[in-house]
């Protein structure tokens, strides 16, 4: 009698593919130094999410003197729409109590400067969103109101009465 065992053969690109922004398989050790950069700024280009770099065991078991290279310069601002941006700004000069709630896209965009700016223009508090990993608006500075609580009902209670608010750099939906 001719028993086979059942043979698993996992293709964990194809299984990350649905999950990731990018999903590749090193085939060489000496791929590193141009897939790892390239993870990195897939991952970082908008909309930001994660990568998946396959690893198998011939790859992992491979010596080679690799150099990666320094990190590259990266432009992430997108051009805003006019009408868009005026009609924000209406809204935002008319708000008694705006509200302003950032995100880890503040530190991103290098933009921590300028959201200061906004708020102290606007008067607005500043929260950060649930979950945030990056010195997006001064922990220190009188506007700011701290991390937002993670559930809807003590969301809406933080917010108070804003009128108006504006997400900065935030994932909310």
């Amino acid at each position: 009698m001719l028993v086979r065992e059942p043979i698993l053969s996992y293709d964990l690109v194809s299984m990350a593919q649905p999950l990731v922004k990018w999903s590749v398989q090193l085939q060489h050790v000496e791929e590193i130094p141009v897939i790892v950069p390239r993870a990195f700024k897939v991952a970082q280009d908008a909309p930001r999410g994660p990568v998946f770099i396959a690893l198998p065991s011939n790859v992992i078991d491979q010596q080679a003197d690799l150099r990666l290279p320094g990190p590259s310069t990266a432009y992430r601002r997108n051009r805003p729409d006019p009408e868009g941006i005026a009609a924000a700004a209406a809204l935002l000069a008319q708000a008694q109590h705006p509200v302003i709630i950032c995100g880890d896209g503040v530190a991103a965009s290098q933009a921590q400067a300028e959201l200061v700016q906004v708020a102290e223009q606007l008067g607005a508090q500043v929260w950060h969103t649930v979950l945030f990993g990056a010195l997006n608006f001064p922990n220190t500075h009188p506007q700011y109101r701290g991390e937002l609580p993670g559930e809807h009902a003590a969301i809406r209670r933080a917010l108070g009465n804003a009128d108006v608010v504006l997400a900065i750099g935030a994932e909310l939906f």
